[in-house]
């Protein structure tokens, strides 16, 4: 006799690494659960097929195809950042990689050097006004609002600065040398 149950069950192709399929009986059928951590990124595709019960105890064969994309981890890939003199113009650029593309930038914490600023684009840029090095978190937020944080820090060094205010006069046809004093 013919006791009505479905079935389902793989058809060929391949599951990410760390998905495994796990057949379950319920009621009068079974249902394939996919589950477990994805560990390699990759779009994969699989077959899988459900068997149904028909007339005469025969059965109907249902086939089709899954598509699993697992997408790499949303990571700022800028580590580290070129250093500025104080009063010079600057800019310089974040970037990120993994997660769903049309990435936001932010300050997630910690100040940025006065004068500078991060544009949601990922360009940090402006005019750096005083001395010192500056450590902050830059925050970023993909297209499907996953996020990510990179702690960077930038040093900004002193102005360049003459401090010779005046020279000593020069005599008409005499040889004459004087240096100047800089810092910064």
């Amino acid at each position: 006799s013919c006791n009505g149950q479905y079935y389902n069950g793989f058809g060929g192709g391949t599951y990410p690494a760390g998905i495994d399929p796990v057949g379950t009986q319920v009621g009068y059928g079974s249902v394939t659960t996919f589950s477990g951590t994805p560990t390699t990124p990759g779009t994969y595709n699989w077959n899988d097929y459900v068997y149904v019960p028909g007339y005469a105890c025969g059965f109907y064969t249902y086939s089709y195809t899954l598509t699993l994309t697992v997408k790499a981890p949303l990571t700022i890939t800028t580590t580290t950042l070129p250093g500025a003199p104080a009063t010079n113009a600057y800019s310089t650029s974040l970037s990120a990689s993994g997660g769903t593309p049309g990435y936001t930038f932010s300050l997630a914490s910690g100040p940025l050097p006065p004068g500078l600023t991060l544009a949601p684009g990922g360009t940090l840029s402006g005019t750096p006004s005083t001395a010192g090095t500056w450590s902050f978190t830059a925050k970023v937020t993909d297209a499907a609002a996953a996020t990510a944080t990179q702690a960077l820090s930038i040093t900004i060094t002193p102005a360049l600065s003459i401090s010779t205010v005046s020279l000593p006069t020069a005599s008409y046809s005499a040889g004459y040398a004087q240096g100047l004093s800089a810092s910064g």
